[in-house]
């Protein structure tokens, strides 16, 4: 959802710069009075990844433009690269996350439903990695993924996770990937929103 307000990300990214000790939970209320989207305020208690927003700002808009004209397809496309990662052997529980598969609700354009969800509620890792590596040889060589290594990715590595994240009430939302969309924990992203919003469900 961050994706699709670009100008926010750069905004918040210089926030983030400029305030490197407002971690987890404390987000919320430092980031409060900002006009910002509540998706882009989440952000900022992932500094990593806010950074990479910002630094491929041209990928940011693109994949902003592309969820908010076709949603439903992002999302199928998460499930076909889970599932290459997965038949490549890549895709694992770890102490990190847990993966799982559901059977996918009929009519629905993949078989499973690859889910990943935190090992613990209240703490995420963030993962780093090349995803020619993750993937296998990627299907569409004029179009070449994009991948960003933070400062604490091993080179070399097969997987690197970010030191994990405490988050709390930073996390207001989740995907309904048998479902193609994302539901919205209002009381939690109210948090985050001047403007409060009083019916949750799919964004």
């Amino acid at each position: 959802m961050a994706s699709t307000y670009p100008l926010a990300i750069v905004e918040a990214a210089r926030w983030s710069k400029a305030h490197p000790d407002v971690k987890g939970d404390a987000v919320a209320k430092a980031v409060e009075k900002e006009d910002w989207d509540p998706s882009v305020k989440s952000l900022v208690a992932f500094p990593d990844v806010l950074t990479m927003m910002d630094q491929k700002i041209d990928w940011t808009q693109k994949l902003g433009d592309a969820f908010l004209a076709q949603q439903e397809e992002v999302m199928d496309a998460v499930q076909r690269l889970r599932a290459r990662a997965k038949d490549q052997g890549n895709l694992k529980s770890s102490k990190e996350q847990i993966v799982k598969t559901e059977p996918a609700p009929a009519g629905a354009p993949n078989p499973t439903t690859i889910i990943i969800e935190q090992a613990d509620p209240e703490v995420v890792y963030v993962p780093t990695y090349n995803p020619t590596v993750v993937y296998g040889a990627w299907p569409y060589p004029a179009y070449p993924p994009y991948y960003y290594y933070p400062p604490y990715y091993a080179g070399g590595a097969f997987f690197s996770f970010s030191m994990g994240v405490i988050v709390g009430g930073a996390i207001w939302g989740n995907c309904s990937w048998g479902g193609s969309d994302i539901d919205i924990d209002v009381n939690r992203y109210n948090d985050f929103n001047r403007n409060e919003i009083n019916n949750g469900g799919p964004w």
